[in-house]
């Protein structure tokens, strides 16, 4: 379907009872109107240049596939009883608000180009983000405490995440310039990186890492962002600091990192 004009539906009405669904993909191009679709057979959305709101109605559990290629930022995908939800971006970079699932237990984003989401909402008790490709990936919002584990180890592309105040959350993440904002004082929990350039933002929650302990929870980062007292020593291998902020005072610095310092009030 290829146009830009109101609301679109498209429903399969087959019956348990008499005849079964059968739409099993929906493909859309340049949709600007709120979409409702309905088809237990549906696995598949193809979405190129779509900015409007997409919800998916199926009855039982099931597992959705969308293809996105320039998915236009205020757009939302919710489908309330998908299981697995399998996100592809390609072509051109995507956008869009949130993807909404009740039931999501799985996440599963392969980048090849850039793709910003706003949020990610998920009531499931455990739910796995698997982030791959090379393409950027942000989420802007803080993750949602349904969002137990964070894979994306397998990644190249620069990821940017915001935790939840989760304390038991386990974040992996790949070989990009990754940006990890803490959300917590973790207890079981941990954050590992790969081998880009990676910053840990503490902002003023400097208290999620002044320990050894608390700090050793998270590895691999390389530069620090900062908004307070805090004794840089408690990490290895930083060296880059960003101070936000009017009022800091970090000691504990490297040669290197005292000489890569920037300033953002």
């Amino acid at each position: 379907l290829t146009g830009t004009g109101g609301a679109v539906n498209i429903l399969d009405n087959g019956s348990a009872a008499t005849t079964a669904d059968t739409l099993a993909t929906v493909s859309l191009t340049g949709v600007t109107g709120t979409t409702a679709l309905k088809s237990d057979a549906l696995t598949t959305l193809n979405l190129t240049t779509v900015s409007g709101t997409i919800t998916n109605t199926v009855v039982g559990d099931h597992t959705i596939t969308a293809n996105i290629n320039g998915h236009v930022a205020g757009g939302d995908l919710i489908d309330d009883t998908a299981l697995t939800y399998n996100l592809n971006s390609t072509g051109t970079a995507s956008s869009f608000g949130k993807l909404d699932g009740n039931a999501i237990t799985a996440i599963n984003v392969d980048a090849a180009v850039k793709t910003t989401v706003e949020t990610l909402v998920t009531n499931a008790t455990t739910t796995v983000l698997t982030i791959t490709g090379a393409g950027e990936v942000i989420v802007t919002d803080a993750l949602d405490n349904g969002i137990k584990t964070v894979t994306a180890g397998a990644a190249t592309g620069d990821i940017t995440l915001v935790a939840s105040n989760l304390v038991t959350a386990a974040t992996t993440l790949g070989s990009g310039d990754d940006t990890y904002t803490t959300g917590a004082v973790l207890t079981t929990g941990s954050v590992a990186v790969g081998t880009g350039t990676d910053t840990l933002v503490l902002g003023t929650n400097v208290a999620h890492a002044n320990t050894a302990a608390l700090a050793a929870k998270y590895t691999g980062f390389d530069a620090l962002s900062v908004n307070g007292t805090f004794a840089a020593s408690l990490f290895s291998g930083i060296d880059a600091l960003t101070l936000t902020g009017t009022t800091n005072s970090v000691t504990g610095l490297s040669a290197t990192a005292a000489a890569n310092v920037d300033t953002w009030a």
